[in-house]
């Protein structure tokens, strides 16, 4: 899966001179990596920021509610993998799928249902994210291997995106 190479201009709350359909494909996108219900109406309002400071937490970014070239391009290279089918990830996987696996169990953290500490969202499952999904494994009662199968995949995104 190749991540979008679209330019989007940077977008805030409130600001008149917000880009209409970048907001529409912000909104659309944050609701699909959340499975949230943001109006996607082009108004880039609260709910909208709050989604945004989500996912830059989520993703170790600067969390300032803006979008700028840093939050386009996670968005672009690990929404996609909120509508697919998983690869088996392990110790030494590198790719975008990773970022989407490190994010994932960053939410987690951040709504007190797993781990302990943040990981780095850098695509590379290293010790740090081998040891959080072996806690998450642990806590969920799945086998602890530290590899992301399909039952942890499906148990994680259970868990992530229940309210």
């Amino acid at each position: 899966m190749v991540a979008s190479t679209t330019t989007h201009s940077t977008l805030s709350e409130g600001n008149s001179n917000n880009d209409i359909n970048d907001v529409k494909y912000l909104q659309k996108q944050l609701n699909l990596f959340y499975h949230s219900y943001i109006s996607v109406d082009g108004y880039f309002g609260d709910s909208t920021k709050e989604y945004v400071e989500k996912f830059q937490s989520d993703c170790c970014l600067t969390v300032d509610g803006i979008v700028g070239s840093q939050t386009w391009s996670y968005l672009d290279a690990i929404v996609p993998y909120s509508r697919s089918q998983h690869s088996t990830l392990s110790k030494g996987s590198n790719n975008n799928e990773v970022k989407y696996l490190q994010a994932r169990l960053n939410q987690l953290k951040r709504q007190g249902k797993s781990g302990t500490a943040t990981i780095a969202v850098d695509g590379n499952f290293g010790s740090q994210t081998e040891t959080q999904v072996k806690a998450f494994q642990s806590k969920s009662g799945l086998s602890v291997d530290g590899i992301v199968g399909d039952n942890t995949w499906t148990v994680l995104e259970g868990a992530a995106l229940k309210p």
